[in-house]
């Protein structure tokens, strides 16, 4: 009797580990600096450029702050980009179907969430220093 309640117990608790091995505390990444060379325009076609390379789209656009959604099978996000001539900022916006939550206090969603956004911002990082020696030539 023993065992079987031990093994409904487990059983039970299996989903709960299986979830927390998905999701990840919600960090937005680190502002990227914008070349000296680059001015803000510069640097929002850079960043729209990179976005279009990787599947994602524009929901909104007020000056040099976009709105960009990624749709991934099941799976939707929505993050803000706050673009200056010093720097390039992406943050969390919204989601869907990514687990987003609170565990402890601490707001967690799926870890593909930081893979993504980082993969972008390498994208951008990577077509902004692409400019920036086009420039020097």
């Amino acid at each position: 009797m023993k065992l079987v309640r031990l093994t409904l117990i487990l059983l039970a608790l299996l989903p709960g580990l299986v979830f927390a091995q998905r999701v990840a505390p919600l960090e937005n990444p680190d502002p990227l600096p914008v070349p000296a060379s680059l001015n803000a325009s510069e640097a929002k076609k850079v960043v729209v450029d990179a976005l279009f390379q990787r599947g994602w789209t524009i929901a909104e656009e007020k000056g040099n702050d976009l709105v960009a959604d990624l749709h991934v099978r099941t799976h939707w996000l929505q993050v803000d980009l706050s673009i200056t001539g010093e720097q390039i900022a992406l943050s969390y916006r919204d989601s869907d179907n990514l687990n987003y939550g609170e565990r402890r206090g601490t707001p967690v969603i799926h870890r593909s969430f930081r893979r993504w956004s980082d993969t972008l911002l390498s994208d951008i990082r990577t077509n902004m220093d692409r400019l920036e020696y086009s420039k020097r030539q």
